[in-house]
């Protein structure tokens, strides 16, 4: 059954006939299986099909059973998913109701959507569905303050999003908004800023749609040169992309245009235009809009055959579907055409339709407006008489309490001692938190400062600058004056950036590393090559935008050095290997040897009394744990390694080293 769904939710917008024949024969089977996910979706993908097909009672009678299914068959009501559908099908309902005229119960439904969508935290279901068709309800009614707070709040979840087409589509909302209000220069400036956004991203045919909405506000304020300069380059990139329906409406408003101007060949160029490219796609309206502009144009040029032949059809058209400003607007030049052939009584039949036709519209314009006050008035009504109950219950309530006024008086006294009391509790023991936790910080700066002076002494510990002045004065008695050169050179570098850094909190990665890098070809040339080493960054790290605490990885490669490379029979290998923990603040910092290993590491030094007990690496842990107080994860874990027979083969130091972006 899922695959014929899906067959027919592939064939709902092509076909919705033959969508409807699929759904309907899926529904009896999901409902003898009691499978009702599935029989919810089929209902409503019938009732899709006849919002297609127009048939709106059919289409609320399918929403309605699928709602029903999903709020008493599907349990828990509350599963985040049955919700989300139940939102879906709320709004299903409101389009219905909106197309059929029905405001205020599509308002109440959406309504229900939008606390659904709130409680499932559906942000751009609310966005893309609930306020963009309340902002449309009260646009059409002509509330433009509520329609500007819906389109506003589309705005915010889509500027949180970083959708920008969705937010160049809200800026177009908003600046139709102020066209209709005749504030023409913040319509401008909203069109404009979603223009900008779509050179942006890129998307040409979307530029076009700014262009003409340009184009119909720089006509509106007079601005023909502009308007004209809009229009053209929009024409030329629905030109490109074949964008017939566009095509008809931009050359429908660049033919009004020049008319305007009274260059009226260049409008009855365009407006044949837009009748033939609205002619292409079937769009009755813009083409009954069409031939009214060029028969205005054919009059005024005196061609009254052409004339009267264009505004005959675009009347005929305007008529049967029932587009009455048109059948005005035909009707009103056709009144003008056959005064100019003194044709009275053709000319006074038509001026009688358009003043018919006016008289609609405005009586539809009219009872919206009527609809706007019946709303605030009910509001307003409400509030008010809210308010005279208000009133009743005060004075009813003011006679019954002065009875008590004394005693109520004296309760009022004992709360304000006694909230006085527990104010003043609350204060001191919020005072006391606070001075233990200064205290307490206070403590772990003086930890960390100690630390790190007792680090910086690690680092420089008498014995590795006896052994390095040892090698030195080793190459100047071998005569190999060019190795001590270079040691020495390297030797100062070291010493100089452990000064240097050794009071920063966090310093450079590229800093940390190149430090290492000295102290490792200082040891390798100490030991005569005794093993190698190699540094890995994980690609994702940039070394000189991190930064993190000075001094942290040395101890380890120290450790690897002394305790596990120089007790092996062979040569040694330490590698040093950083990879990044983004969602932490965090590099992984792994340190291997192939040593002999930490069990044979404390033999020897059993057998060398005497020898140094290093600290390094200790006083690292404590730094590392002070440095990241909030976390219960070891930031340094060891691990002994073993070869394919059990034996010994080194050891593995992972770090856990929080950074900050420089």
């Amino acid at each position: 059954m899922n695959k014929m769904l899906e067959q027919a939710k592939n064939l709902l917008f092509e076909n919705p006939d033959s969508s409807s024949v699929v759904f309907s024969s899926i529904i009896p089977e999901a409902a003898k299986q009691n499978d009702y996910p599935v029989f919810a979706e089929a209902q409503k993908g019938l009732g899709v099909c006849f919002y297609y097909l127009q048939q709106y009672d059919s289409a609320l009678s399918h929403y309605q059973i699928a709602l029903d299914c999903r709020l008493t068959k599907l349990t828990p009501v509350s599963d985040s998913i049955n919700l989300y559908s139940i939102a879906g099908l709320l709004h299903n309902m409101a389009l219905v109701y909106i197309d059929r005229g029905n405001n205020e119960e599509a308002i109440l439904l959406l309504m229900k959507e939008e606390k659904i969508r709130k409680i499932i935290g559906d942000s751009k279901g609310l966005a893309r569905f609930t306020y963009s068709s309340l902002g449309g309800i009260y646009f059409s009614e002509g509330n433009y303050a509520s329609a500007i707070k819906c389109f506003y709040q589309s705005l915010g979840i889509y500027i949180q999003e970083s959708d920008n087409p969705q937010i160049a589509y809200v800026f177009d909302q908003i600046g139709a908004v102020y066209y209709e209000q005749g504030d023409f220069n913040k319509a401008y400036q909203y069109y404009e800023r979603a223009l900008k956004i779509r050179k942006l991203e890129n998307d040409s045919l979307e530029v076009s749609f700014s262009l003409n909405n340009l184009g119909i506000t720089a006509y509106a304020k007079h601005e023909y040169s502009s308007a004209i300069a809009f229009f053209r380059r929009a024409i030329a990139i629905k030109e490109y992309y074949s964008d017939i329906s566009g095509l008809a409406s931009v050359h429908n408003n660049i033919g009004l245009v020049f008319q305007d101007l009274n260059d009226l060949d260049s409008s009855l160029i365009h407006c044949n235009l837009a009748v033939a490219y609205s002619q292409s796609c079937s769009d009755r309206n813009k083409e009954a809009l069409a031939l009214v502009n060029s028969g205005a144009a054919y009059r005024l040029l005196g061609q009254y055959a052409l004339a009267t032949k264009d505004l005959q059809k675009a009347l005929e058209l305007s008529e049967q579907n029932g587009y009455l400003n048109l059948v005005r607007d035909a009707a009103s030049q056709l009144a003008e055409l056959y005064e100019a052939q003194s044709m009275y009584a053709e000319a006074y039949k038509m001026k009688s339709l358009e003043k018919t036709m006016s008289d609609s519209l405005l009586n539809r314009e009219s009872l919206k407006k009527i609809a706007v006050a019946e709303t605030k008035f009910r509001y307003e009504n409400k509030m008010a008489t809210d308010s005279l109950n208000n009133v009743v219950a005060a004075t009813q309530k003011d006679i019954e309490n002065k009875q008590v006024v004394r005693r109520q008086q004296q309760i009022s006294i004992f709360i304000l001692l006694l909230s006085i009391l527990v104010i003043v509790i609350v204060w001191l023991i919020f005072r006391s938190s606070r001075l233990k936790l200064q205290l307490h910080q206070d403590e772990l700066k003086r930890r960390a400062a100690e630390l790190e002076n007792t680090l910086l002494r690690s680092q420089m510990n008498p014995h590795f600058i006896f052994n390095s002045m040892n090698s030195i004065q080793g190459f100047i008695s071998a005569n190999d004056t060019l190795s001590a050169e270079r040691y020495l050179a390297k030797f100062a570098r070291l010493i100089r950036h452990i000064l240097e850094n050794s009071g920063q909190e966090y310093i450079l990665l590229s800093e940390e590393l190149e430090a290492l890098k000295l102290y490792l070809e200082l040891e390798q040339a100490r030991f005569r090559n005794k093993f190698t080493w190699e540094i890995n960054l994980d690609s994702s790290i940039d070394a000189e935008s991190i930064m993190v605490p000075p001094l942290i990885i040395q101890p380890f490669v120290e450790n690897a050095i002394l305790h596990g490379i120089l007790h092996l029979q062979g040569n040694g290998k330490i590698e040093v290997k950083l990879i990044h923990l983004a969602e932490d603040s965090k590099i992984s910092c792994i340190v291997s040897d192939n040593g002999v290993g930490r069990k044979r590491s404390a033999e020897l030094k059993k057998e060398t009394p005497g020898k140094r007990k290093s600290i390094g690496m200790g006083l690292t842990g404590e730094r590392l744990e002070l440095l990241d107080e909030s976390s219960e994860i070891n930031p340094i874990t060891i691990e002994d390694l073993f070869d394919s027979s059990g034996n010994a083969a080194g050891t593995r130091v992972t770090l856990l080293i929080p950074y900050v972006e420089e």
